[in-house]
């Protein structure tokens, strides 16, 4: 019985083809819009039926809209597989049916389980570029790379033993990144291969070294946060002058920022960097009607780089550039 991965776009609403890509490494650009963005997912096969699906949506267009349906993406396995779904960057919305769940991926909150298949509809939130990675291994590989006592630690960390057993899990970033550079484009064949497979055992090895010394593990999404995400969307609201960034917030409520990311965004639907750029452009638009300050100084105060990067932020959310707003009549 052979893997079968489907996919059945969303994007374009009347054209719900499905496509099977298979089991061997491929690569499929994702239907955006030129308007929008680009996009790819890539299917990479290494050896012992180990298999990385790597997916990187980049968006371009000013006047796109903040979030939009991706597709429903579908697997069935012949063996119980070890899951592992990470996001490095950006923000998904997912829907899972099988097993059934609902859940917002953030860079520092990774989804692990044991499964058979899945079946997960995305949405994708535009405000930054993602960059995400799903990890598969079926269980007796992963005995046979780690041994039964290793993975049976592991699974205790993770909180994760039957199968349709998933779990939500901190881990540094800097682990889970391992997992984006498991494929170089300049290797093909076997070689490519041999080295994703030495990538993983690395991944493999970190993420166990990490779950013998911490001995933490999230059995329930509640207990990813332990302080009370309405004081800092309370905070975050009634700030004045210059908003901080997510690593002072997270120091300031003795939080890891991964956590505190989640936390809020599992809590309001959206990230603390989506809800602050909010935050500054709103202030941005009360300064050009009240002050006559100048436009370069107000971007810089409010956290842009560049003069540029803030106009085209404010004429995404307003509709109006700022020197625009500041020439209409009071």
């Amino acid at each position: 019985m052979k893997t079968l991965h489907t996919i059945e776009w969303l994007i374009h609403p009347d054209n719900n083809e499905v496509v099977d890509v298979g089991v061997k490494s491929t690569k499929m650009a994702f239907p955006y819009p030129s308007e929008i963005g680009t996009g790819y997912t890539e299917h990479i096969e290494l050896l012992d039926e180990i298999k990385v699906i790597q997916n990187v949506h980049q968006f371009t267009g000013e006047d796109r809209p903040d979030k939009i349906p991706l597709g429903i993406f579908e697997a069935q396995f012949p063996s119980t597989m070890f899951g592992v779904n990470t996001t490095h960057a950006g923000e998904l919305d997912c829907y899972s049916s099988h097993p059934k769940l609902h859940f917002k991926t953030v860079p520092g909150i990774d989804l692990f389980g044991m499964t058979d298949g899945y079946r997960i509809e995305q949405s994708v939130y535009t405000e930054e570029d993602i960059f995400s990675s799903v990890l598969l291994i079926p269980e007796a590989t992963l005995i046979k790379l780690l041994g039964v006592d290793v993975v049976q630690v592991l699974c205790t960390y993770l909180g994760i033993h039957a199968t349709k057993n998933f779990n939500f899990v901190e881990v540094p970033q800097s682990i889970s990144k391992l997992l984006m550079s498991c494929s170089p484009d300049h290797l093909e064949g076997a070689l490519r291969a041999l080295y994703g497979q030495s990538v993983i055992l690395q991944y493999l090895l970190k993420l166990h070294l990490h779950a013998s010394g911490s001995g933490m593990f999230y059995n329930d999404l509640k207990t990813a946060h332990h302080f009370n995400v309405k004081d800092v969307y309370q905070e975050l609201v009634e700030i004045q002058g210059k908003i901080p960034d997510l690593s002072s917030l997270a120091k300031k409520y003795n939080v890891t920022s991964e956590k505190l990311n989640y936390a809020f965004s599992n809590t309001y639907g959206q990230s603390i960097f989506s809800f602050l750029s909010a935050q500054r452009l709103q202030q941005a638009r009360l300064a050009l009607e009240k002050t006559d300050i100048p436009m370069k100084v107000l971007a810089h105060k409010i956290g842009y780089s560049h003069v540029n990067h803030f106009i085209s932020a404010f004429k995404k959310k307003y509709g109006i550039t700022p020197g625009s707003l500041r020439k209409q009549p009071i």
